[in-house]
């Protein structure tokens, strides 16, 4: 356990289950489940709804019998009360939300008990054991939450099996539910595992897509859609273009090891400065792009030095790193391209200036 030592638990846990994921990409993943098992399980009520109102309308019609009719009317009872309430609020919490889906999901089990025990004297408990078997494909979640579930319900089902039956009928349907139970458990695992591993795999993909390996802000491509969407909902703001001055010369001088260094503490910098809402992106070898959403020209300066000062607190002991920075502000701009090239003239205006200075595109520059 010495390898351990500096982890928590669940950080172990989830290394032997789920292939030692971060409690960060753990609780991404987990909200994803958690979503999955909501609209499962809201497809499911809806189709038990329709069902459960045609067979109550054929008893009402004489073409079934009676005999079901009770259980029948439970089931539609609580397939429409998910289904209603599965478009509401009350799932975005989930804490609160996971409470009331594992309870729901007893009452559905609660039907499938009822059909194999007070309804059911002579036969097996064949609806029960099916459902045990077939939980785990439609509510996928890590086996802390799936197994109490389980066992929870067979424990249940165990007790009504003892009100209404009893000797040979008696041990076979307690025999079957404990093995259909621990076969759910197993495939809860092996499903769970998989489908987390896969998740994980489509996040890494996802974020070698959207996110500069190197600088981890985002691509050129995303930040261009992400603006031109932002431009297209009607958003103001300030669009900023950030070169690094003589950057080849870092490379030159001290190897391209210390001009990646550069880059990521320039991103570094970036991402420390500007807000969270803020769309930054590498947009090329030694450039990168800031799109403030909803920021005034004064923001965006003030932004911008606080930048310019990191940055040069930063490389104080080494060599200094400068940035030209062209900005344009969104006025009378339709389109992506359109503020890009007078963000870029602003940029060009900086380099031939000086350089490690930022100007701001008007109209009559």
């Amino acid at each position: 356990m010495e390898l351990f030592k500096h982890h928590s638990r669940k950080e172990i846990v989830n290394t032997f289950l789920y292939g030692g994921l971060d409690n960060k990409t753990y609780r991404k993943i987990k909200g994803r489940l958690y979503q999955r098992n909501i609209k499962n399980l809201r497809d499911i009520a809806f189709f038990l709804m329709i069902y459960d109102i045609l067979y109550l309308l054929c008893v009402l019609s004489g073409l079934f019998s009676k005999h079901f009719i009770v259980p029948y009317s439970y089931l539609a009872v609580i397939s429409i009360a998910y289904f209603l309430l599965s478009e509401t609020s009350v799932f975005r919490h989930e804490k609160i939300g996971r409470i009331i889906y594992n309870c729901f999901i007893c009452l559905f089990f609660l039907f499938s008990t009822l059909m194999g025990t007070k309804y059911s004297y002579s036969g097996l408990a064949v609806t029960f054991n099916v459902i045990l078997v077939l939980l785990p494909f439609l509510f996928i979640d890590p086996p802390r939450y799936n197994i109490p579930l389980v066992i929870s319900n067979v424990v249940i089902f165990i007790i009504f099996t003892s009100l209404y039956k009893s000797g040979k009928i008696l041990f076979d349907d307690i025999f079957d539910a404990t093995i259909f139970g621990l076969l759910a458990i197993y495939c809860n695992f092996v499903l769970t595992s998989k489908l987390i591993r896969q998740f994980a795999y489509e996040m890494t993909i996802e974020n070698e897509k959207n996110f500069d390996g190197l600088t981890k802000v985002y691509t050129k491509e995303l930040s261009e859609h992400l603006i031109a969407e932002a431009l297209k909902k009607g958003y103001c703001g300030v669009l900023l273009i950030i070169d690094i001055d003589h950057f080849k010369t870092f490379n030159d001088s001290f190897g391209h090891i210390y001009g990646d260094e550069v880059l990521r503490e320039v991103a570094a910098s970036l991402r420390k400065n500007f807000r969270q809402e803020d769309i930054i992106g590498r947009f090329g070898g030694d450039e990168f792009i800031v799109f403030m959403k909803d920021a005034t020209l004064e923001n965006a300066k003030k932004k911008t030095d606080d930048f310019m000062n990191t940055l040069m607190d930063t490389f104080k002991e080494k060599s200094p790193v400068t940035c030209s920075i062209g900005m344009a502000e969104v006025k009378n701009v339709t389109t992506y391209k359109s503020l890009l090239k007078k963000a870029d003239t602003a940029l060009y205006y900086s380099k031939k200036h000086g350089r490690n200075q930022y100007h701001v595109f008007k109209n009559d520059a």
